[in-house]
C-alpha cells in the first residue's frame, strides 16, 4: 500500500464516520498514523510504508492502570492475563502496557493489502467494544 493509498483509506474512514477528515501524519522515522477518538475510547492506526509485510498496527487505549479503584497489580495480572483467552476474531489483540504512558492498551495487526474503510471500521468496532468491556471489568466502570 502506498502512502497515497494509506491516506485515501484514513479520509475514507472518516466519511464512514461521519466525522472530519484527518489526514496521517507522518513521523521523523517515516512511519505515518491518524487517530480516532471513538465512544470515549483514544485508538491509532500506525503504518510503515517501508515494511514489506503491508500490516499496519492498531493500538487502543484501555486506560490508566494507576489511580483506579482497582489497584495497579490487580489491573496488570488481569493484562497479562487476557493475552491467553482464546480469541475469535480475526485480529488477535496484544493486551500491553505502553511505556510511554503507563496505560493499559490493545494492540494488534490489521493487514493494509485489499483494506477498506468499512473493513477499517468493522475492526474499531470490535476493538472500542473490547476496550470498554475491559474497562468495566477492571476498572469498574465503562470509562477510564
Amino acid at each position: 500500500m502506498t502512502i497515497a493509498s494509506f491516506s485515501a483509506l484514513c479520509a475514507d474512514f472518516c466519511t464512514l464516520a461521519d466525522g472530519a477528515p484527518v489526514a496521517p501524519v507522518a513521523g521523523d522515522d517515516g512511519v505515518l498514523s491518524f487517530d480516532v477518538d471513538w465512544k470515549g475510547v483514544h485508538a491509532a492506526v500506525t503504518y510503515d510504508p517501508r515494511r514489506d509485510n503491508q500490516e499496519a498496527v492498531v493500538r487502543v487505549e484501555l486506560g490508566e492502570v494507576e489511580g483506579q479503584a482497582t489497584d495497579a497489580r490487580s489491573i496488570m495480572r488481569s493484562l497479562l492475563v487476557s493475552n491467553f483467552f482464546p480469541w475469535h476474531g480475526d485480529h488477535r489483540p496484544v493486551f500491553c502496557r505502553d511505556m510511554a504512558t503507563g496505560a493499559a492498551t490493545l494492540m494488534f495487526g490489521f493487514p493494509m493489502r485489499e483494506s477498506t474503510a468499512a473493513g477499517l471500521m468493522a475492526v474499531f468496532e470490535e476493538a472500542v467494544g473490547v476496550a470498554l468491556q475491559w474497562r468495566e471489568d477492571n476498572f469498574g466502570a465503562a470509562t477510564a
